[in-house]
């Protein structure tokens, strides 16, 4: 009894060793397990965002918004582990969106990167060379032709008597005006008219006084009287005949002044206005 009580102890030490040592691989499996496993879920994590990344980057950038497509595919190509293919479609469409904003240093940067690791067979080799070759060289600017003007309309010939008419109007304009102000003539003729007025009033003061010596009391003959009366006639004749010359050299100058007038001044600016006294000379300035 006591031989077998000894067996049966000693096999259930050696379950419960080898429980022991299972627990223990256990144990140890899971340590070791465990990191790899989490490194690898946070693998499967990255790529999905990798991808995830990729085609809203690819979205955008089909779509034509250009800034949010660039902002998305340098986080992808800064950030991840991308396969040959993906690699070029993130550079050419980096090198597509910054020539679509006008960045051309950027685009030059992105498409030759692309150009290095293309193949005959990727889809975009062409466009990418197009799009190199047009910020490298870029076309002349095109220069509009200028507008023609319409020609202006023919000129019409003056008639004949337009002609004479301007003619006339070009003489009468080249003439000197001589305003309001008469010639020598006039002047000379008023000039007499003015001495005559003076010698009428002299030989008329001298009329007067021979008249009233003709009646003076201290007469002594008939031919001092006689002498008297001749002399005070003489005056009277010599006041007449100043009197008329310097009337009709006055009235001769007025005339002529007024000729004068006539001709260097417009008909509506000069008017004669006959009156019941005489006329009336009207000059309009």
């Amino acid at each position: 009894m006591y031989g077998i009580h000894t067996v049966k102890s000693t096999g259930g030490e050696i379950m419960r060793k080898i429980v022991n040592i299972i627990i223990w691989i256990v144990a140890i499996g899971l340590l070791v397990i465990y990191p790899l496993v989490s490194r690898a879920d946070e693998a499967a994590e990255a790529d999905a965002d990798e991808v995830s990344a990729f085609d809203k980057g690819s979205a955008l950038f089909e779509a034509r918004d250009y800034e949010a497509a660039k902002a998305a595919l340098l986080k992808v190509i800064a950030d991840s582990e991308l396969t040959l293919g993906q690699r070029e479609e993130v550079l050419f469409m980096l090198g597509a969106s910054c020539h679509e904003l006008g960045n051309l240093t950027c685009a030059v940067f992105y498409l030759e990167n692309y150009l290095a690791i293309a193949t005959i067979a990727s889809p975009h080799l062409i466009e990418a060379r197009n799009r190199v070759k047009r910020i490298k060289n870029p076309p002349p600017p095109v220069v509009e032709a200028p507008k023609e003007e319409p020609l202006p309309p023919p000129a019409t010939m003056p008639s004949p008597a337009e002609e004479h008419k301007d003619a006339e109007a070009l003489a009468k304009a080249a003439e000197p005006s001589r305003g309001i102000m008469p010639n020598w003539y006039v002047w000379t003729l008023g000039g007499a008219a003015l001495a005559c007025g003076v010698g009428t009033v002299v030989y008329g003061v001298e009329a007067l006084n021979r008249e009233k010596q003709t009646h003076s009391q201290d007469i002594q003959s008939r031919a001092e009287y006689r002498q008297r009366v001749d002399d005070m006639e003489s005056a009277q004749t010599a006041t007449n005949v100043f009197l008329l010359s310097s009337a009709v050299l006055g009235a001769s100058a007025g005339v002529l002044w007024w000729l004068d007038l006539r001709e260097s001044t417009p008909s509506n600016a000069l008017s004669l206005t006959p009156t019941p006294s005489g006329a009336t000379l009207s000059v309009a300035f």
